[in-house]
Formats: structure tokens, C-alpha cells, sequence
């Protein structure tokens, strides 16, 4: 993409990752996509241009910080795990991650050093060994 057609799209490329952070970060990959795509059109109808291939991906992050995350931290390379990486990163709260196949799990302890995780079905010994 050249720099010219950035310039012109980067307000509405902000308002769609602003969104997306905000609000979609909780939602499956289908009701992601078919919200995003609604909040284009509108973007569109309000005369605020934004690319037309427009990912969170180009937008907030590069290809060596994803290849950081895939290869040495174990984020699975799916569109839809560093999508929740980006927000994550990008979110100022407390995410919620369901993890049932632990990769959210490992890609964080690879990524933060010393921190340490909590499970609800440890019992108070087991956390009062943790903390």
C-alpha cells in the first residue's frame, strides 16, 4: 500500500480497530466478520474512507512481531489467534481467555516471564503455594 491511500484511510482503519478492540474481542470469528463488515458500510455511508482490505493485522501489528509470536512464543498461526493477540495487547483490560487446549496459556507464559496462573479449581492450598 502506498502512503498516499494510507494517509487517506487511516481514520477510518482507527475507527475499525478501535471497534474492534472495544467491543468484538469476546465473539467468535463469524459474528467478528459480519459485525466488521456492517461497521464498514457505515464507515463508508459517514464519507470516512478506510481500505478496502482492511485487517487488524496491517493495522496494529507487523509481520515480525506475529512471527515472534507464532514461531518462538507458540501463538497457533490462525488469523483468529493473532487477531485476539492483537487486542490483547492493544486492550487496557483484563481479558478473559477460554482456553480449553491451553494455547492462549503457553503463547502468555512464553511471552511474560515470572507470571503466574491461577486456576478457579485449585483449592486454597494450592493457591496459597502459588502466591
Amino acid at each position: 500500500m502506498e502512503w498516499n491511500s494510507e494517509k487517506e484511510t487511516v481514520l477510518g482503519d482507527c475507527v475499525l480497530c478501535s471497534g474492534i478492540i472495544a467491543y468484538l474481542g469476546a465473539f467468535p470469528i463469524t459474528y467478528r466478520d459480519d459485525t466488521l463488515e456492517e461497521w464498514k458500510n457505515l464507515v463508508g455511508k459517514l464519507n470516512i474512507k478506510s481500505n478496502e482490505k482492511f485487517s487488524l493485522q496491517n493495522v496494529l501489528s507487523d509481520p515480525l512481531t506475529i512471527g515472534v509470536w507464532t514461531n518462538s512464543q507458540q501463538l497457533p498461526n490462525d488469523s483468529f489467534s493473532i487477531d485476539n493477540a492483537i487486542i490483547l495487547k492493544n486492550s487496557t483490560r483484563w481479558p478473559l481467555m477460554i482456553d480449553p487446549q491451553i494455547q492462549a496459556n503457553n503463547w502468555i507464559k512464553n511471552m511474560e516471564s515470572g507470571i503466574k496462573t491461577i486456576r478457579p479449581t485449585q483449592s486454597s492450598k494450592e493457591l496459597e503455594m502459588i502466591l
